[in-house]
């Protein structure tokens, strides 16, 4: 609910598999939106409370590493969201990843946390880490 890639094509057929949560856990995508394409995204390392990496694979645009790192800050959370990719060895797809890719990606991962952050402050606060749900359920929502 909080992806800002299943907003853009809330049609996509999406596809889950592995574990409901935690390593493993993940789903596949087929979209006709250029911007969302087809691809699958899997937990390859959790670790409760603390952070979540996935392997993203966009078929014929390339890989990617996504990580989720949750940190105290404050009275609340901060969540970091990163992203790398390798746009492979064409010079002009290198160019263009930096100049139309990051300002993309910049403008959807602040729209990605924003919609977090929403989710987030309109549940009750856990009194302890063993009342809320854990991290590595959050990346995969079905």
């Amino acid at each position: 609910k909080w992806s800002p890639w299943q907003k853009m094509d809330p049609s996509a057929k999406m596809t889950y598999s592995g574990p409901e949560s935690g390593v493993g856990a993940g789903y596949s995508w087929e979209s006709k939106n250029e911007n969302m394409g087809n691809g699958s995204l899997f937990i390859s390392e959790s670790t409760p409370y603390s952070s979540i990496t996935t392997d993203l694979d966009f078929q014929e645009n390339g890989k990617g590493i996504s990580a989720y790192k949750l940190e105290k800050a404050d009275g609340g959370v901060k969540l970091t969201w990163s992203f790398d990719s390798d746009a492979g060895k064409n010079p002009f797809k290198k160019l263009m990843m930096n100049l139309v890719g990051k300002s993309f990606m910049n403008k959807t991962f602040d729209e990605g946390l924003n919609s977090i952050k929403q989710i987030a402050e309109s549940v009750p606060a856990a009194t302890t880490p063993s009342a809320a749900a854990p991290v590595d359920s959050m990346a995969v929502v079905k």
